[in-house]
């Protein structure tokens, strides 16, 4: 198995700058862990006062000046400040000017980690806290404020000397005066300062057992300074431990898995089952230190509860989220959290290596650290020509909360390195030639921050993670194996005719691609990337550096695709050889394959995310031979394929090659988009029928001429003539014509306005497929076709498709704008043309005027509600009937929930009509009511908020008895205000309309039931 960091797209990476502080002196409340923000953890510490159920107060001499200092894993654009506060979290004193400034005055990063401060005079607390605060400007462009900070438990008093208190088993001087220097006796050699404060691992060669070297690798503040480096064949805390490995490379790798981790770093590694051990060979350019990290992919946030007396301030996540037991169901949501940990770093033939666990995104403390212990079992290291080299052993299975088990199945890996100045990345302005302290923050094997470029995730299973079967003729690779399982398959053949079918299935909504190398490198690669959106897309790349371009002629071919219950499968062809030499690889001979898993997807660009683990990389070439493939046909696959929402048809195949093919998705607005496209210089149609006849049949023709396509709505009688549809319900959305292949994307509305000659696409079909004959593009009038149409049953079920959302191509979006006294609402919108309009204007004298609109012939209406429910509703009810203008007003009824709707009495129709138009399949109502009525028991006041309705019927039957609406009615997302007493006067109406008012009353006496109104 091999798998290596060969990205298959550039990504945009938005820095992660997370602050890494905690104080050295005073002591730091424990757990004292780095990585405690006012975003993630309670105030006013982040660590709860008494985690370690026992709580150390450093005595301080009131009014005395106080040496802090703290340590910090990565520089900061920011300023700190040094806090007093009460016990129970409110300020008592601030200790640092409000004006202090401690940043670069030129780049604004901070570098202080230590800063003297005075105690106030006369001021006592038998407990109170010590707290620094960084504001880190990194991030508060994310955070209205980010901050960081640590916390020391201390006790203030006029205390003498000899009263105060010593760190590490220091002894007080009882001799000591307030002004001698020498406070604390330190009880060793390694401890220093003078309270004893700080703690060196070595000070000489023999506190390393003369195993190693005593080393100076830290500064500042970042203790211990002094460090054990040990020699071969021995490992440990000051080198004590026996090592049964000596040799950092053995000269047979051959039983190794190999994993390529990134440009710079790659690890080989196996499970010695006599001995229940895994062996890892971790190998990285770089002077710095080399950490790798696993996880069971399960875990949840439970796990951060531990340690426990940590967790009631560490929150599992982000304030105001969930409560901590429900959080703690969920996934670990950071690739740091509870991470078992192998970290070390090397000079020369010596070097030091250690287990580690990270609780979060604080930096990761030794086992110890948590009580635990080391469980490495054998280890060596070392480091050569800028190349840092560790193998080790350690069990497999975890004894103690701070270790995890490594198990036959996938687990999620991380790993990373140090950076160094001035090739530091975590601070782009940082001045590279620039200031002297900079170029030292970042020194060789300094345990800091490892920037944004030195790390990675990945998945592996150690037990054995792929496999790879070929034939000169066919192949099948598997990867994210444990045992039986695998995540990713891809499989191909090789056919006659030179081609290669390929099927990649992966459990995944993602991206999959499938890449083709010479040399394992991502520069100059061909990929094949492809998702399922709604419908399966492929697309034909190639890698220019780290960019995934597309190419400007796509090579390969989709059969077909599919994403059921999270696993995408996409089945496509290209063929061996190709005539595009610059950016596809010939497929003839040896190459590498690599199989990606994405990263997400913006499908109206095709732009893909960048993959969130390391790509797989065969660990040998695979080669193809199609002069070995003479004797295998190709491929019998079905030339319609089709479910409830989507499908596609090709026609005139042979060998693989089609002459035409129609695709079709249904979405959720109520829309269906088809792409056709045929290898023709003729018209080329879909047509939709009932019954397998050609009579009676709705069709869609198109054609090119001069350069500019034509796409007509169109019915053949049941004479077989085909005539235009007087409403066009049809959209052309594109098309082209490249080298006789035309294409067209269009689409149209499941149920049309148009009742007479568009079927409705909904239930089961024919469809046809039919290439002309010329065509008259004046007359638009067409030849017949010279072979007869295709012909494939189809189903359609819209209820199905409810989760698949039409595609962002320049569409116009509903949209609710309004006023007091004004107001639009539009709504039905897809590719550039909305179905219905409704506007309204608000006069002085209560008068509210409405114009109402949409694409059909069928009745709409607008109703108006206090609280979105049908009952109890205001209705307004237009259409046409023979010609003439119906409008009526009604009254949704408490119990009219089963779809009926009475007309409002004759004294009480307050809906006057001023005119109304059909222009081309859009019918329009403008009609005027006053916003409060005569009727307060069937009509609604529109003075203050409501909800509005639009629906769409429903046809108008005799008596005018109309039937339900076809679709759910729209109803406004918020509620509408109007408030006549602000808006301008009114201007009258013409006398005419109170004679069309006279006119309407006697319509009104009949009470007409509505059926399904807003049901």
């Amino acid at each position: 198995m091999n798998i290596i960091y060969l990205p298959i797209l550039a990504l945009v990476i938005l820095p992660s700058i997370d602050g890494h502080i905690r104080l050295t002196y005073p002591q730091a409340r424990q757990y004292d862990f780095d990585f405690l923000t006012n975003t993630t953890t309670n105030g006013p510490c982040g660590m709860p006062e008494d985690a370690l159920k026992t709580v150390f107060k450093t005595k301080l001499i009131t009014g005395s000046m106080v040496h802090v200092t703290w340590h910090m894993t990565l520089l900061h654009r920011g300023d700190f400040r040094i806090q007093l506060l009460y016990r129970n979290g409110t300020i008592a004193f601030e200790l640092t000017p409000k004006t202090f400034n401690t940043s670069d005055l030129q780049k604004g990063i901070t570098i202080i980690q230590n800063y003297t401060v005075t105690l106030p005079q006369q001021f006592s607390c038998h407990h109170c806290i010590l707290r620094l605060i960084y504001d880190v400007m990194e991030r508060n462009h994310f955070h209205s404020s980010y901050a960081i900070w640590s916390c020391a438990d201390v006790e203030i008093g006029p205390f003498s000397c000899s009263q105060l208190n010593c760190y590490n088993n220091g002894n007080i001087n009882h001799q000591c005066t307030n002004q001698q220097s020498i406070l604390c006796q330190c009880a060793n050699n390694t401890t220093t300062g003078q309270r004893c404060q700080y703690q060196n691992e070595c000070q000489t060669d023999a506190d390393c057992n003369y195993h190693g070297r005593c080393l100076t690798i830290n500064q500042d503040y970042n203790y211990p300074l002094k460090q054990c480096y040990c020699s071969a064949g021995f490992y440990g805390y000051k080198c004590l431990k026996n090592s049964t490995i000596s040799v950092v490379q053995p000269d047979d790798i051959s039983s190794y898995t190999f994993t390529k981790l990134d440009d710079n770093s790659q690890i080989w590694y196996k499970i010695l089952r006599t001995s229940n051990e895994i062996e890892v060979i971790h190998q990285t350019k770089t002077l710095s230190w080399v950490g790798l990290g696993w996880r069971p992919r399960e875990l949840k946030q439970s796990c951060q509860l531990f340690p426990a007396g940590a967790a009631p301030g560490l929150l599992i996540s982000p304030i105001n989220s969930p409560i901590e037991n429900q959080a703690a169901n969920q996934p670990v949501n950071h690739s740091m959290d509870c991470m078992d940990m192998v970290i070390g770093s090397a000079r020369g033939n010596l070097f030091r290596l250690f287990d580690y666990y990270s609780r979060d995104r604080s930096t990761p403390r030794m086992d110890q650290f948590y009580g635990g212990s080391d469980s490495l079992t054998a280890a060596v290291g070392m480091e050569v020509n800028g190349t840092t080299t560790f193998r080790w052993r350690r069990n497999l299975v975890a004894n103690e909360r701070s270790d995890n088990t490594i198990t036959n199945s996938l687990m999620d890996i991380i790993y990373a390195y140090g950076q160094h100045l001035p090739s530091s990345t975590h601070i782009p302005s940082l001045d590279r030639q620039g200031h002297p302290h900079y170029n030292h923050y970042y020194g060789p094997d300094q345990f800091k921050y490892h920037g944004s470029t030195n790390r990675g995730r990945l998945v592996i299973n150690f037990f054995g993670d792929a496999r790879l079967n070929t034939t000169p003729c066919s192949g099948s690779w598997a990867t994210q194996c444990a045992d039986s399982d695998c995540l990713n398959h891809l499989t191909w053949n090789v056919y006659y005719d030179g081609t290669v079918h390929f099927k990649m299935v992966s459990h995944t909504t993602k991206w999959i691609a499938l890449g083709i190398s010479n040399d394992k490198k991502m520069n100059n690669s061909d990929a094949v990337v492809g998702w399922f959106e709604n419908k399966p897309v492929l697309t034909d790349r190639y890698l220019s550096g780290t960019i995934p371009y597309i190419d400007k002629k796509s090579n390969v071919y989709l059969i077909n695709g599919s994403e059921i219950n999270g696993v995408t499968t996409l089945n496509f062809y290209r063929f061996i050889n190709i005539f595009d030499h610059t950016n596809d690889i010939s497929l003839q001979g040896c190459h590498y394959f690599f199989y990606g898993v994405g990263g997400s997807v913006i499908p109206k660009y095709q732009f893909i995310y960048k993959h969130p683990t390391t790509p797989y990389i065969s660990h040998r070439k695979i080669c193809i031979d199609s002069q070995s493939c003479q004797q295998y046909s190709g491929p019998q696959y079905k030339t319609l394929v089709s479910d409830e929402c989507s499908g596609r048809w090709l026609t005139g195949c042979s060998n693989g090659n089609c002459q035409s093919f129609v695709s079709w998705n249904v979405y959720n607005d109520g829309t269906i988009h088809f792409r056709l496209s045929s290898k023709t210089d003729k018209w080329v149609a879909l047509g939709f029928s009932y019954n397998n006849e050609m009579a009676d049949t709705d069709a869609i023709v198109a054609w090119y001429y001069n350069n500019t396509p034509t796409l007509i709505d169109s019915y053949i009688d049941k004479n077989k003539v085909l005539t235009l549809d007087a409403f066009n319900d049809v959209y052309l959305i594109n098309s082209s014509n490249i080298n006789g292949q035309v294409t067209y994307h269009f689409y149209r509305h499941i149920i049309t306005g148009d009742t007479r000659t568009d079927s409705f696409l909904f239930g089961c079909y024919y469809f046809f497929l039919a290439i002309g004959g010329n065509f008259n593009p004046i007359t638009k009038k067409i030849e017949k076709h010279p072979s007869k149409p295709s012909i494939a049953p189809v189903c359609i079920d819209t209820s199905q498709c409810t989760k698949a959302k039409p595609p962002n191509v320049g569409a116009l979006n509903d949209s609710l704008t309004f006023d007091t006294c004004s107001g639009r609402w539009i709504t039905g919108c897809a590719i550039g043309l909305c179905q219905n309009h409704l506007y309204w204007t608000v006069y002085k004298d209560g008068r509210i005027e409405f114009v109402m609109a949409s694409r059909t012939d069928r009745w709409i209406a607008i109703g108006i509600s206090d609280n979105r429910q049908m009952n109890d509703s205001d209705a307004i009810i237009a259409w046409y009937e023979n010609g003439k203008p119906i409008i009526s007003d009604r009254y949704l009824m408490a119990n009219s929930s089963h779809g009926f709707a009475p007309i409002d009495p004759i004294n009480y129709q307050n809906v006057i009509l001023i005119n109304s138009s059909i222009n081309n399949g859009l019918v329009t109502f403008r009609f005027y009511r006053n916003t409060t009525t005569n009727d307060s028991q069937t009509d609604i006041s529109l003075e203050g908020c409501h909800y509005f309705f639009f629906a769409i019927g429903g046809k108008v039957e005799g008596n005018k008895k109309i039937t339900k609406h076809w679709s759910t009615p729209y109803i406004s997302f918020k509620k509408i205000c109007i408030k006549s007493s602000q808006c301008s006067e009114y201007n009258q109406v013409s006398a005419a309309l109170h004679v069309y008012k006279e006119k309407y009353k006697w319509m009104a006496f009949i009470t007409i039931v509505i059926i399904g109104l807003f049901h």
